[in-house]
């Protein structure tokens, strides 16, 4: 069984963390349908409600090297656990940079679940010598900007209305792990590093 956290919400809400499957594509589509207009743009790019087959595949086809994807799952959801967000790396060979990308859904912005899923991401990322990452983000996407920053990466470009960042996923992790940590972020961590002891 994919290992599996189970946490909580700056506000309470119950979530578990996991990497995601391709069983999670009909839940990953509901979320993406569920995303508000200018969520959608900022995080594909395009204001679509619907993305066609290909990229929602693409989006679940994890193999936990060439692509790394966790997902969040609100456990208390009407009508039974519903996507929440999700956090991807995806590189195209065996090299050390892979190219990140994150996004939310509305209602539970600000609540640590970025920081969660990336720190997972990112743990993996170290253990199959991912060593960058690069972030495209939308230019007025100033949040996702802010939370890239304040990981460590760096600006790298602007590419018409898209901005580059490039983080080393070490120092990333020391961000993540110095600052001042939510609840759910000591539980990936204590998941995650339990893990690492097990396969040493």
């Amino acid at each position: 069984m994919p290992i599996q956290i189970p946490t909580r919400l700056k506000d309470g809400t119950p979530v578990l963390l996991r990497p995601l499957q391709s069983e999670d594509e009909a839940r990953l589509r509901e979320g993406i349908a569920r995303l508000s207009d200018r969520s959608r743009y900022f995080r594909f790019f395009t204001g679509a409600r619907h993305l066609p087959d290909s990229v929602v595949k693409r989006l679940v086809d994890v193999d936990g090297d060439h692509h790394i994807g966790w997902g969040g799952l609100d456990m208390q959801a009407e009508g039974g656990p519903a996507a929440i967000g999700a956090a991807h790396a995806m590189r195209e060979d065996n090299g050390p940079e892979a190219e990140l990308a994150f996004g939310i859904l509305d209602a539970y912005h600000g609540q640590g679940l970025a920081r969660m899923l990336i720190a997972a991401v990112i743990r993996d990322c170290l253990e199959q010598e991912i060593t960058r990452l690069r972030a495209e983000v939308l230019s007025e996407n100033r949040n996702a900007q802010r939370l890239l920053r304040h990981i460590g990466a760096t600006f790298v470009d602007c590419e018409g209305p898209v901005t580059v960042y490039r983080l080393a996923c070490e120092e990333a992790e020391a961000c993540l792990r110095a600052a001042p940590r939510p609840s759910g972020l000591e539980d990936v961590y204590h998941v995650l590093d339990a893990r690492g002891r097990r396969a040493a």
